[in-house]
């Protein structure tokens, strides 16, 4: 399908420029001293190139995989620079976040802005990891990714410069794109794979034009993630259908 496709490449675009844009800090993680920032850093960054390659190969558990790696960078990389103030005043990563939060600073010390786009990534994993037909995973992603940078020094009011403001406006159409791209790709796999085992001369049922048929299958399969039809349920009826 070429619209399909065309999604796809766009949602590849996107998750590779923010891969471009995290090569700075990349070379800046390698030139110092390597430590467990630097290395969660680097675990984000290959997550989001497997998200990006994956797009472009029409790989989705790829996609999964490698959103599941970008979250865990960010996830880490937000406990790691607390654990380096906690460090600094001697005390406990969690006696840090009580006096941040009782001076109104912790949105200042990268730690919800991180959490939220870790959960946005965890939530593409899910999207491109579910073998059924979901979309919510996909919005809520990008919500989640569009309110990650206010809050970060949210009062010094929108905290990025035009690098950051890209890198996060990628993010947010990267994943709705994957959210439009990954519920195209279940039905038209399953469209393609149905009407090729058919015989379409021999079997008048299946003259009819493909959308009707793909819209009476989404139907039955509608009502089995429902819980109304089991699956043998749903299989006869998708034969009957396709005159199987």
């Amino acid at each position: 399908m070429k619209n399909n496709k065309t999604t796809s490449i766009l949602a590849c675009i996107c998750f590779a420029v923010i891969s471009l844009l995290m090569i700075g800090n990349v070379f800046e993680c390698l030139s110092s001293n390597f430590d467990l920032l630097d290395l969660l850093t680097l675990l984000q960054f290959v997550g989001i190139i497997l998200i990006a390659v994956a797009a472009a190969t029409d790989k989705r558990k790829t996609a999964a995989i490698g959103a599941i790696i970008a979250g865990i960078g960010s996830v880490g990389r937000s406990f790691s620079m607390l654990s380096i103030y906690a460090d600094i005043a001697k005390i406990s990563v969690w006696r840090t976040i009580s006096i941040l939060h009782q001076q109104g600073l912790l949105v200042d010390f990268l730690f919800f802005d991180l959490l939220a786009e870790a959960a946005g990534y965890f939530l593409l994993a899910i999207l491109c990891g579910s073998r059924k037909q979901l979309r919510w995973p996909g919005f809520l992603s990008a919500a989640l990714f569009a309110v990650a940078p206010f809050l970060l020094l949210s009062s010094l009011g929108f905290p990025y410069n035009g690098t950051g403001t890209v890198s996060y406006l990628c993010r947010i159409a990267g994943a709705i794109l994957y959210t439009f791209y990954s519920s195209d790709k279940e039905v038209a796999s399953l469209t393609t794979a149905d009407l090729q085992t058919a015989d379409i001369e021999d079997n008048p049922t299946i003259s009819q034009t493909a959308a009707q048929t793909i819209e009476e299958i989404e139907k039955y399969r509608s009502l089995l993630e429902q819980g109304i039809l089991t699956e043998d349920e749903f299989e006869k009826k998708r034969r009957d259908i396709l005159q199987l």
